[in-house]
């Protein structure tokens, strides 16, 4: 779980409406070109407000605080990559890390923001952790649904290592996107990182859940160099299952 207290978490502050979607990206714009002219510390939410054509009082129904205002785009990446979660049968990792895919979208097609955002995010410290939350959520999500089928706290650590793996791949490849956005293709650049990590992982139960639903004919194949008879290998086997 996320050391993030859920009551305070962006995720659940900051997500506004679905009617008020139109607004919450009115808000995201103006705020942005306002700290690009002022900076962060200058612009308050009553200058959002007014440069949005709201009340102060309805700029905080939106955002409890003032810095989740850049960031309300990620409240719609997660609910996508927790959709694709529940969607979408293959390998845990293989689904995690193709669930993440949706925030590499989010980023292309917003690409203009994202770069500006990211420019005055980048000096200001209290942007910067309200980034690092977000972000945590995401952690949190895949860890969730990594460890759904594991059991014991060894289980669910691992589950946030293997989540964590995933963000910081993540978190590499949309860096390089902002810093060189005619560089490589990122969702091509994340699919690699995501075959090697789920291809480090290749002896863990994260791999695959077993036989069951969703994979009714997988089987596993054991090479053995030994020199011990097939019963004997079939007895090793039967003792180890036990």
């Amino acid at each position: 779980m996320s050391s993030t207290p859920r009551a305070a978490s962006p995720a659940s502050a900051s997500v506004a409406p679905k009617q008020g979607e139109a607004m919450n990206s009115v808000l995201r714009a103006r705020a942005l070109e306002l700290i690009e002219a002022r900076g962060f510390e200058a612009t308050t939410a009553e200058d959002i407000s007014q440069a949005a054509g709201i009340s102060r009082r309805t700029f905080f129904r939106y955002f409890p605080i003032r810095e989740d205002v850049l960031f309300s785009d990620h409240a719609a990446y997660l609910l996508a990559v927790e959709q694709r979660l529940t969607t979408r049968h293959d390998e845990p990792i293989l689904v995690a890390g193709h669930a993440l895919e949706a925030v590499i979208d989010g980023y292309l097609l917003d690409a203009d923001f994202v770069r500006r955002r990211s420019a005055v995010v980048r000096p200001v410290s209290a942007l910067r952790d309200r980034e690092v939350l977000w972000f945590r959520e995401y952690q949190t999500l895949l860890a969730s649904y990594l460890s759904a089928d594991e059991r014991g706290t060894r289980g669910a650590i691992f589950a946030q290592i293997v989540a964590a793996a995933l963000l910081a791949a993540l978190n590499q490849v949309l860096e390089r996107y902002l810093e060189t956005p005619d560089g490589e293709d990122p969702k091509a650049l994340f699919a690699e990182l995501l075959d090697d990590i789920a291809d480090s992982m290749a002896d863990t139960g994260l791999r695959g859940r077993g036989p069951g639903p969703e994979h009714p004919e997988r089987t596993g194949v054991v090479v053995i160099n030994s020199t011990l008879s097939a019963d004997e290998i079939a007895d090793l086997i039967d003792k180890a299952e036990r």
